[in-house]
């Protein structure tokens, strides 16, 4: 096993086009949170990196260069496998952290990805079984099925999305065998709100789409 300088840790990532959110989302999650969180930057602003080597609210900046002009969600699964910790749960800039989220890690399996059903798109787009939302992803060390995203989402990117190439690799059986399901509230999907389907507890809010990104930019204004 590889050696770590933590045991746990978070990462976030963005490139320039999304960078506008992280100082939102970094607040959000300092609120409630004192587990190690690292930067993944894919292509940031000069500005906006400088702005985060002075404030040091990441315990590091891991820094990753886009071979092709793909968006950088891609580079997500390269970010969780250069994390320099044994347990990481990566989590999207548009989720809006409410709450303490260290119990995450207690319910990690290893040589799996750790998700949350993606149960908007499963009722609307599931004829190859469940759908899982890489908006929160956590891994124990690294199992080779996040190699296996790694080199599907950076060879190969023709999908939308790193969570559609993930769905597309693997068929029910699959998903059965690669995938542990964690707690709804770990990840709370948008579309939740309109479908009913929003559980109890709600530790993150996750803006998804563009409708997602005007309430953030609603939140963010009401912050001012």
């Amino acid at each position: 096993m590889p050696s770590y300088q933590l045991n746990k840790a978070f990462v976030t990532g963005c490139d320039k086009s999304n960078e506008w959110m992280l100082d939102w989302f970094i607040d959000n999650y300092l609120k409630h949170n004192d587990t190690p969180i690292v930067f993944a930057d894919f292509g940031i602003s000069k500005e906006k990196l400088e702005q985060i080597n002075k404030e040091k609210k990441f315990h590091a900046v891991l820094h990753f260069k886009k071979e092709r002009n793909f968006a950088g969600w891609f580079l997500k699964p390269t970010a969780l496998i250069h994390t320099p910790a044994e347990q990481v749960v990566w989590i999207d800039t548009d989720c809006e952290v409410l709450d303490n989220l260290s119990d995450i890690f207690d319910n990690l399996e290893p040589m799996k990805l750790n998700m949350i059903q993606d149960r908007p798109w499963t009722k609307r787009n599931g004829s190859r079984g469940p759908w899982y939302n890489s908006g929160i992803v956590g891994v124990i060390d690294r199992p080779l099925i996040l190699k296996q995203w790694e080199v599907a989402c950076t060879n190969n990117p023709v999908y939308r999305g790193d969570q559609e190439v993930l769905y597309f690799m693997l068929d029910e059986i699959g998903k059965l065998t690669h995938i542990n399901e964690l707690h709804n509230k770990y990840n709370v999907i948008r579309l939740q709100y309109v479908d009913g389907t929003v559980p109890k507890q709600v530790l993150v809010k996750h803006h998804t789409g563009f409708k997602g990104k005007d309430k953030i930019r609603e939140l963010m204004n009401e912050q001012k």
